[in-house]
């Protein structure tokens, strides 16, 4: 699921945000998860 998060905030992070917002996660939440998603990235590069 953390590869998922990854790519899906690598390539569309507005569409991702809002993703997060819909499935009823709160706004600071999502912006973690974001974080998350984004270091990720450069974690694995």
């Amino acid at each position: 699921m953390n590869r998922w998060h990854t790519e899906f905030e690598k390539r569309a992070p507005a569409a991702h945000h809002r993703f997060l917002i819909s499935l009823g996660i709160n706004e600071s939440e999502a912006l973690l998860i974001r974080k998350k998603s984004a270091g990720a990235t450069e974690e694995q590069e």
